[in-house]
């Protein structure tokens, strides 16, 4: 699925379920303002059993949701280079039922100026990774499964909002002084209440991750 223009309906965009090595790239998905309350479905929404599929360098405007991600059953999907931005949710994980869940890899993702960054309960084989996460009302609403970086020297994410300081590396981020473009201290995650249940432990100083 490429090089399409979709605009807001009642059904939404592109919606993928039982099927494997697809790609849905190059499209611009645009919404109104009235999309980000009441209206329509996800611009892209990958439901169950879905095997080796992309999601990559599409423009999502105005959607309630930019990119719906069910867990249930899924084997492996990759959602990278999507600028996701002025809508309700950009990125948002449903997990639930006794089923196997997958494997979500979301990465290299520009997610800006949404009410929510990215929401939902994600599975423990997510990893979120190399997002820029820039000014959305609320950057996190998740639950305390998946990794939200990819570990040291992979990294995080970039976050707007991150105050803290880069002095340190290592995977401890205690070798000093000897900064390394992450932050030496981990950004908590807000849940779905008051309290962080995660964390990205290598948040980007800079949108370009470091060499």
């Amino acid at each position: 699925v490429e090089m399409n223009r979709f605009n807001a309906t009642e059904y939404g965009g592109v919606f993928l379920a039982h099927s494997s090595n697809l790609t849905v790239s190059d499209n611009t998905f645009t919404g109104s303002p009235a999309d980000t309350i009441q209206g329509p479905s996800p611009a892209v929404r990958l439901a169950d059993d879905l095997v080796a599929v992309e999601v990559l360098d599409n423009v999502i405007e105005g959607a309630r949701t930019g990119v719906q991600i069910f867990e249930s059953g899924t084997g492996s999907v990759a959602v990278h280079d999507n600028i996701i931005r002025w809508g309700g949710t950009g990125v948002a994980f449903v997990t639930g039922g006794p089923v196997v869940q997958g494997a979500a890899q979301v990465y290299d993702n520009t997610v800006e100026g949404n009410g929510v960054g990215l929401f939902g309960n994600a599975s423990a084989m997510t990893r979120v990774y190399h997002n820029r996460f820039i000014n959305n009302t609320v950057q996190t609403r998740v639950g305390p499964e998946g990794a939200f970086d990819g570990g040291y020297v992979l990294g995080g994410n970039y976050w707007s909002d991150y105050a803290g300081a880069d002095e340190c590396s290592g995977p401890a981020q205690d070798v000093c002084p000897d900064p390394d473009g992450y932050g030496d201290e981990p950004l908590c995650l807000p849940g779905f209440g008051a309290v962080a249940v995660s964390s990205d432990n290598y948040p980007l100083m800079n949108q370009t991750p470091p060499p």
